[in-house]
């Protein structure tokens, strides 16, 4: 009896010697501290209407301008439907891509704030950059954005340091990096003009979201106008297109042709030498639906209506 009530206490002693033992818990990992960021979009007040530039010699250029306060600015959603944002983060001296986001105008969501992008981001240096749009779908590829349809774009690149746990709040004012190159067709469309096609060579449809540059295509694309029964009878029409504008200057080339019914070219001209500007309409005016045998046109007349300039008299000596 006293061997078992022994073993019995050597048991006990065992389990609150356990008891006092360390314990070994699983160390914590460290979190680390964000910083909060909104950044509010805006346009610049410049660009929200397009300044109208014309190629026809007898035209002033106006400078661009600004809509009046009695005429109000439009709101962001009626610009552009999609904001990209894209986030650069220096590593090593080197610009690594961190993420990009894409917001998307709803108008049935009505607590939705378009235009106000949150983030939160660890210490370090940031490049951000901000590309508005209306294109229907816009892909990146390292730092190149492309796009199914290039429509007015607006844009803005900032560097910028964020400490620890630091609270972040900037107005973007973007500003727009396309042209637009229009064909104004002074005569009217007939019934017999079934489309009006835009060959365009050399036009830039990506752009470099380092430097807002854009990227020349290396391939001809083609814009088409299919007419409607509303449409004769109207005058004036214009075809359009947007374009990046390169760093360097490129110049465009555009061959315009209206086609039959029957698929008949009425009428082809050539527009050589385009030069787009950022935030600027380029607008070429003339007949452009017109049978005509040649863009050639001379009008043939004689220099000051025939009359000789000044003699000159030279007399000949007297011994010959």
């Amino acid at each position: 009896m006293r061997k078992n009530v022994f073993y019995i206490l050597a048991y006990v002693f065992c389990l609150a010697g356990c008891n006092d033992a360390p314990s070994f818990e699983e160390e914590g990992v460290p979190q680390i501290k964000v910083s909060q960021i909104m950044f509010n979009i805006q346009m610049e007040k410049e660009v929200i209407s397009f300044p109208k530039t014309k190629s026809m010699p007898d035209n002033t250029i106006p400078e661009p301008f600004a809509p009046s306060k009695a005429e109000g600015d439009p709101e962001l959603n009626e610009l552009c439907s999609t904001i990209e944002y894209v986030v650069f983060k220096e590593e090593n001296g080197v610009s690594v891509f961190s993420k990009h986001k894409q917001f998307v105008y709803d108008p049935s969501d009505l607590d939705a704030d378009f235009g106000c992008i949150y983030d939160s981001l660890p210490q370090g240096n940031y490049t951000f950059y901000f590309i508005a749009h209306n294109s229907p779908m816009a892909t990146l590829s390292e730092s190149i954005f492309s796009f199914d349809e290039i429509s007015d774009t607006f844009y803005k690149g900032l560097p910028l340091e964020i400490g620890v746990a630091e609270e972040i709040n900037e107005s973007i004012v973007l500003d727009r990096i396309v042209s637009r190159i229009e064909f104004m067709a002074t005569d009217p469309i007939t019934e017999a003009i079934k489309q009006f096609d835009m060959e365009i060579e050399g036009r830039a449809i990506q752009f470099d979201i380092t430097d807002g540059g854009g990227i020349k295509a290396t391939e001809k694309e083609t814009v088409t106008h299919i007419f409607t029964s509303e449409e004769v009878g109207i005058s004036n029409k214009i075809h359009s297109f947007y374009t990046f504008v390169p760093s360097l200057e490129k110049p465009i080339t555009a061959r315009l042709s209206a086609i039959s019914l029957n698929d008949e070219a009425i009428r082809e001209r050539q527009v050589k030498n385009i030069i787009p500007e950022k935030n600027k309409i380029i607008r070429y005016k003339g007949r452009l639906y017109s049978r005509s045998e040649s863009d050639d046109t001379f009008q043939i007349s004689i220099y000051n209506n025939g009359k000789w300039e000044e003699t000159t008299d030279v007399e000949l000596p007297d011994y010959e």
